[in-house]
């Protein structure tokens, strides 16, 4: 169960109760810079497990389940289950099961259970193993997900800077292959060039660090950062007069003339 103690302010709660009302319930912390909604399910009521599901839009579409299965004989577990998975497409977009689903994998349980997973493309993406001891995590399984951490595969597939493999010559090959394409189907072309180091400077540091953290950037790299965009203020001198000072909130302070 929820506590307010248990819950930050820098996260959005979402949260299924249980049906009994006493304890328990099923939910995920997210950034509330992530757009997401509950996946409407109406008509199905498990009785082996209890469950939550979100789509999330931003910053990549992605659906995660969030799944507690009590201990005891599996009943209609697999049925259920399946019927479950079966809720959502397999159209490409990516999923993330995790799991409290008391169901170690080296039990004769799981003999059913992982060819089921398997039969949606399911494999299990944790390292090393959350079922062990100790963890908090009892299974984590994903769908369509590059790597394990769903959110370093935030790049935009056309980006060539600060990417191995990829410079400006893979950036203008591109672009001259698009150009040579337009040109093939008689469709008129336009380049718009940006200034990003100015698009940067609109950037809130909210937002920024957020993105940071979604991208695995953490502990003292992340508090360097925080510690640099903090507290900044700007001030203007014109002709021997001094602006009062402004609250620098976006981009990053530097010396223009």
């Amino acid at each position: 169960m929820a506590t307010t103690a248990a819950l930050s302010a820098a996260y959005t709660f979402s949260h299924t109760p249980r049906p009994s009302g006493r304890g328990g319930g099923t939910g995920i912390l997210i950034s509330p810079l992530w757009r997401f909604g509950i996946v409407p399910l109406p008509h199905f009521s498990p009785s082996s497990f209890e469950f939550h599901a979100v789509t999330v839009t931003v910053p990549c579409k992605l659906h995660i389940i969030v799944l507690y299965r009590p201990p005891g004989p599996l009943g209609n577990f697999l049925d259920e289950m399946d019927a479950l998975l079966s809720s959502f497409p397999e159209d490409g977009t990516p999923v993330l099961l995790l799991g409290d689903l008391n169901l170690p994998l080296e039990t004769s349980q799981a003999s059913a259970f992982l060819p089921l997973l398997q039969s949606f493309d399911f494999t299990v993406a944790e390292s090393p193993s959350t079922h062990k001891a100790s963890n908090q995590l009892d299974l984590v399984f994903t769908r369509n997900c590059a790597s394990p951490n769903i959110t370093n595969d935030l790049l935009d597939p056309n980006q060539s800077g600060f990417r191995a493999g990829h410079s400006t010559e893979t950036a203008l090959l591109a672009f001259t292959e698009a150009l040579h394409g337009a040109k093939s189907r008689s469709l008129s072309s336009v380049l718009l060039l940006l200034d990003l180091s100015a698009a940067f400077d609109t950037v809130d540091h909210r937002i920024l660090l957020s993105s940071l953290v979604e991208m695995g950037i953490s502990g003292s790299a992340l508090t360097w950062f925080e510690s640099y965009l903090a507290d900044r203020s700007y001030q203007v001198a014109w002709r021997g007069s001094l602006s009062s000072p402004h609250t620098l909130s976006t981009g990053v302070r530097r010396a223009r003339c």
